[in-house]
């Protein structure tokens, strides 16, 4: 059989349902009816040539449906394994991001819990300094808290269910 697509006179079971390889197999199996109905009326030879006719038809229209679908399928896994290489970098990225994030958040958080200490031992500590470094300590602990809900893993919908597994 070739992979050029029909060319019945009937309407193209693949173009006319979206793709349907189910529709497709219909026609083929109307076509297969229609056959068996022709070889066994009186004007046997004319009338099965023609039924044998419309069943090549058919069965070609059925190749070319599935040849379709086998392409989508394929497209379908190219398009899923991109996504999923796109989560593991942006996964490897956000481990980066983590890494080079909360080493100096942890170094400032530090320095400004060490100068206040400092500052409140003086006779006279300056308020407005002691005030500034703990804004800075909880300025801190406010992008710790941010970044890990970004890095939070993300609640996963549920897939939908399969086709047969509708019971489970």
């Amino acid at each position: 059989m070739s992979s050029d697509p029909p060319t019945s006179d009937a309407p193209n079971a693949f173009s006319s349902s979206g793709g349907s390889v189910v529709a497709t197999r219909a026609a083929v199996r109307a076509a297969l009816a229609r056959a068996e109905q022709l070889a066994r009326s009186s004007d046997g030879a004319k009338r099965r040539r023609a039924a044998e006719e419309q069943l090549h038809r058919a069965l070609a229209d059925l190749a070319h449906a599935e040849g379709a679908l086998q392409g989508t399928i394929e497209e379908y896994e190219q398009v899923l394994d991109a996504f999923r290489e796109a989560i593991r970098l942006s996964e490897a990225l956000l481990r980066t991001l983590e890494h080079d994030v909360r080493g100096p958040l942890a170094v400032i958080k530090g320095r400004a819990q060490l100068l206040r200490r400092h500052a409140v031992q003086v006779r006279q500590p300056n308020a407005q300094l002691v005030r500034g470094l703990t804004e800075v300590d909880l300025a801190v602990d406010g992008l710790v808290r941010r970044l890990e809900a970004l890095l939070a893993p993300a609640p996963r919908a549920k897939p939908p269910p399969r086709d047969g597994d509708a019971g489970s």
